[in-house]
C-alpha cells in the first residue's frame, strides 16, 4: 500500500498549476485578486493566439453544416441522422464548435483580467471552469491540430496533452477560488 501511495503523491506533486511551468516560482496564482488577474491576463493572451489560429467558416460551409447537420436533425424530429454524424467528423464540424468556445473562453479571461467585485468574479471563474472541462471542445481542438489548422505552438502553453491539461487547470480553480469563496459565505 506505501508504494502506492508515494507514486500517487508524487503524481499529483509534478502536476503544474493552472497555466505554470514547474520551473515558475508564482504557482500560488489564486492567493490575491491581483494574482488571479495577472494570472488571466497571461492565459487571456495565449487563448487570443489559439483563437486567432482557428478559421473562420464561409458563408457556403455555414450553409452545408445548416443542411448536413441541424436540417437533417430537425427532419428526424430531434434525432441524429447518419449525415448529421457524418458532418461532425469535418474539419467545417471542429471550426464550428472550436472557433465560439475559444471565444468564450477569451471572454471569460478578459472579464478576470480586471478588477471585479468578489460575487462577479467567482461567477467568471466558474464560466471559466465549465469552458475548460468541455471535452467536445479540446475533441474538436486536437482534430484541428491534426488537420494542420492550428499549429502545435499556440498550444505549448497547455503542454503535451492540451485537453486533460485544461480539465485539472478546471479543476484548481474550483478547489483554489470557487470553493473557498463559497465556503466562506
Amino acid at each position: 500500500m506505501k508504494p502506492l501511495v508515494s507514486l500517487i503523491l508524487f503524481f499529483l506533486l509534478g502536476i503544474p498549476t493552472f497555466g505554470q511551468s514547474k520551473a515558475s516560482n508564482s504557482t500560488d496564482w489564486w492567493r490575491t485578486p491581483q494574482a488571479r488577474q495577472a494570472h488571466a491576463l497571461k492565459l487571456h493572451r495565449d487563448f487570443e493566439a489559439l483563437y486567432n489560429q482557428i478559421p473562420t467558416l464561409s458563408p457556403s460551409e455555414e450553409q452545408w453544416l445548416k443542411t448536413e447537420y441541424d436540417d437533417t436533425i430537425a427532419a428526424s424530429g430531434g434525432r441524429y441522422s447518419k449525415r448529421a454524424v457524418d458532418a461532425m467528423a469535418t474539419r467545417e464540424w471542429s471550426i464550428r464548435i472550436a472557433k465560439p468556445h475559444a471565444f468564450q473562453i477569451e471572454y471569460e479571461l478578459a472579464m478576470l483580467s480586471r478588477p471585479l467585485d468578489p460575487a462577479q468574479e467567482v461567477r467568471h471563474w466558474t464560466r471559466l471552469a465549465a469552458l475548460l472541462m468541455d471535452h467536445e471542445f479540446w475533441q474538436d481542438i486536437d482534430d484541428l491540430l491534426q488537420r494542420g489548422i492550428i499549429d502545435k505552438q499556440q498550444l505549448k502553453f497547455l503542454g503535451e496533452f492540451p485537453g486533460p491539461t485544461a480539465t485539472l487547470w478546471a479543476q484548481q480553480i474550483l478547489n483554489e477560488v470557487v470553493l473557498p469563496y463559497l465556503d466562506s459565505k
